[in-house]
């Protein structure tokens, strides 16, 4: 995804965990996570609906939802959608 950044991709994990983030470190330091790792405050919901873990957001210039994907994703499941985003003003 790192191909995409020039063109205004951001990249953002969530975890669900609890704690200090030490998991969550250790986590990123093992699989050589290259994207910034968000930890919701506890007891808030998050701003988007989570049916499963995994979820795939794919989050347009004006902050809107503009696809999801449930589970494991491929890397070119959502290319077309992704294109089309990257494409808008």
């Amino acid at each position: 995804m790192n191909r995409y950044a020039g063109r205004g991709l951001s990249v953002v994990g969530v975890s669900l965990d609890q704690g200090n983030g030490a998991e969550i470190a250790r986590f990123v330091e093992e699989h050589h996570v290259l994207y910034r790792i968000a930890q919701p405050v506890a007891r808030q919901p998050l701003p988007f609906p989570v049916q499963a873990l995994s979820t795939t957001f794919l989050i347009d210039r004006r902050g809107n939802i503009a696809n999801h994907y449930e589970g494991a994703v491929s890397e070119n499941i959502p290319k077309a959608n992704l294109n089309t985003l990257l494409t808008e003003k």
